[in-house]
């Protein structure tokens, strides 16, 4: 990607925030680091419990099951919340809540198609 490190953060962010998980939740700032990475290194986005998992956790100097719970905490906050905004971000309604994967990878989806939306824009 194109962006710069602060900018995907910056981006990132604001997503989540869209959805309602609030900053002072541990699983907003975990939930940011996964989904940077797995923009970042997409191959991540495969496994979550053998890599994703432990390389938040490393950067965030926790465990991994600590990870994985504080991202479903915060997904759960949004559910309870703003269901409509995680229905608008998915593309369609469900009556279950996200699990952590489905939540990430939207994100990522998100945030890669929006990119490609303005590399296409500059490109005009």
């Amino acid at each position: 990607m194109k962006k710069n490190t602060n900018e995907l953060a910056r981006q990132v962010s604001v997503c989540i925030r869209e959805l309602g998980i609030p900053a002072h939740l541990k699983g907003y700032r975990y939930l940011r680091t996964a989904v940077i990475l797995g923009i970042t290194k997409s191959a991540l986005l495969n496994s979550f419990t053998k890599g994703l998992y432990p390389m938040v956790a490393n950067q965030h100097e926790t465990t991994s099951v600590r990870v994985e719970r504080a991202i479903r905490g915060g997904i759960e906050f949004a559910w309870k919340h703003n269901q409509g905004k995680i229905h608008a971000l998915r593309g369609y309604t469900s009556g279950r809540k996200p699990t952590n994967a489905e939540m990430v990878n939207i994100i990522v989806d998100n945030i890669v198609l929006t990119q490609t939306k303005e590399d296409i824009k500059e490109i005009s």
